[in-house]
């Protein structure tokens, strides 16, 4: 038997189903999805709705159109700001002054030939109220001062004071005490008289006006610049007890009071 020498066998086709190396190495690789992928395709061909793309702005309208009230309530909030801008902007920014209570004590009256002084103990005391929502009101140099038919009889002055708006709870009222009036000389000899006529004629009482002047400064208005200030308490019922020398007290209730600010005076 010869011997022969083998050679390789090359380019001997492969059996069925069988790939060539070369083949493997040079096709085309697929890439590998994602298991998130995977998910949502599945997810997707359970529920096709899920499908469909997300359109941000439809949303954000739908979630207003959707609420009626949501869109109300912001409409009406707008509404509600702007008017008490133009409230604030339009009306009298003056405060208000009120009496809330007045006593007096026993009065002690001494005259000469040319004047009388009736002494007395004035406690008086006010409730302020800023009616501002946005402006603060400061109280400058104020002299609270008593009169009977036009004649001094009583005066004192206020230590300056401040106040915030309507928007600070609480901050916008205050009670002004006003106590221990210095007795001013009255012009003649005819006011004890009068008094006396009054006591008699309405049944043991007696009216008083009640004043403040001052400067006042009214934030956002004006620049904030100084104005005088004029508050009136007319006709201030007092009861005497006893007679017309005696102690007394406010009659009535509360006594609403007139103010006025110039604004348009000096700054």
């Amino acid at each position: 038997m010869e011997n022969q020498k083998e050679e390789p066998v090359m380019d001997c086709p492969a059996p069925a189903g069988f790939l060539h190396p070369s083949l493997i190495n040079n096709a085309p690789r697929r890439a590998h999805r994602s298991a998130a992928a995977t998910n949502a395709t599945s997810t997707s061909a359970a529920n096709p709705s899920l499908a469909q793309p997300v359109d941000h702005a439809q949303v954000q309208r739908l979630g207003c159109s959707g609420n009626a009230s949501c869109c109300c309530i912001r409409v009406l909030l707008l509404f509600v700001i702007l008017g008490l801008l133009a409230w604030s902007s339009f009306s009298d920014p003056s405060p208000e002054f009120k009496i809330s209570s007045l006593s007096v004590s026993p009065f002690n009256s001494s005259s000469s030939s040319s004047s009388s002084i009736l002494k007395a103990n004035w406690n008086i005391t006010f409730s302020v109220r800023n009616p501002n929502y946005f402006s603060q009101i400061s109280y400058e140099q104020l002299q609270v001062s008593v009169s009977y038919h036009g004649v001094p009889l009583s005066t004192a002055s206020v230590a300056p004071f401040y106040q915030f708006g309507r928007l600070s709870i609480g901050m916008h009222k205050r009670f002004l005490e006003v106590i221990d009036m210095e007795a001013l000389s009255s012009a003649d000899n005819d006011v004890v008289s009068s008094m006396d006529r009054d006591f008699r004629q309405d049944g043991g009482a007696v009216n008083f006006t009640v004043a403040v002047d001052g400067t006042v400064r009214v934030d956002l208005h004006e620049g904030g610049y100084r104005r005088p200030m004029t508050v009136s308490c007319d006709n201030v019922k007092v009861g005497l007890s006893g007679n017309k020398t005696a102690a007394g007290a406010l009659l009535g209730g509360s006594r609403k009071c007139k103010v006025h600010v110039n604004f348009h005076g000096w700054a």
